[in-house]
């Protein structure tokens, strides 16, 4: 364990902090360490193992002592913090190869695929989005992640019907059970017990 740092040595990490907000840095540097936070000099941050949690020095003019008290000291809300930093990315990666899919399938003049890639893509961005609300409203609106694991896993089967009855694509309804298995497994980390 290393000796924490003085508010000076942060301030030099972190140029956020000027000589007027000392005070207030000074209290947040002992509620880190009343809340079990660890420095780490390596790396400048603090951690808690407890929590499974760091934050960055240079970051740290971001936070207070009241919300290391209310928020960062609670394992539910990091773990939301966590979930919805995951669905985030979800919804950036997911928008950049829809439209990168959709470049592709256009150039190979496969329009019809295009079209049903776009619609199914959308329709799962859409339902992401919603699940990113569900956890940003305290669970009051919003998809439930458990509910989107049964939409996702419905139009799987529901494609691999109509994929038999009309002998269609098995690439594309191959490629459309494995979008629906991957976002099954992707979501059912995000599953909770119901309150």
């Amino acid at each position: 364990m290393y000796p924490y740092p003085s508010a000076k040595e942060i301030q030099e990490i972190s140029k956020k902090f000027n000589n007027d907000s000392l005070s207030d840095l000074k209290d947040l540097l002992n509620t880190l360490e009343t809340y079990n936070y660890k420095w780490n000099p390596t790396d400048k941050s603090f951690y808690n193992t407890e929590l499974n949690n760091i934050i960055k020095a240079e970051s740290l003019h971001y936070f207070d002592s009241k919300s290391i008290i209310e928020k960062w000291s609670n394992k539910e809300f990091i773990k939301k913090q966590r979930d919805l930093k995951f669905l985030t990315k979800v919804i950036f990666w997911g928008f950049l190869l829809l439209i990168i899919s959709s470049i592709v399938l256009l150039i190979l003049k496969q329009v019809a695929m295009m079209i049903t890639l776009l619609a199914v893509g959308i329709i799962l961005l859409l339902f992401v989005e919603l699940t990113r609300k569900y956890y940003n409203t305290d669970r009051k609106k919003g998809i439930k992640p458990t509910t989107l694991t049964s939409i996702v896993t419905l139009l799987a089967l529901l494609n691999i019907v109509v994929m038999f009855i009309t002998n269609g694509s098995k690439v594309f309804g191959a490629t459309f059970v494995l979008l629906g298995l991957s976002a099954w497994l992707l979501f059912r980390n995000l599953e909770e017990k119901k309150p």
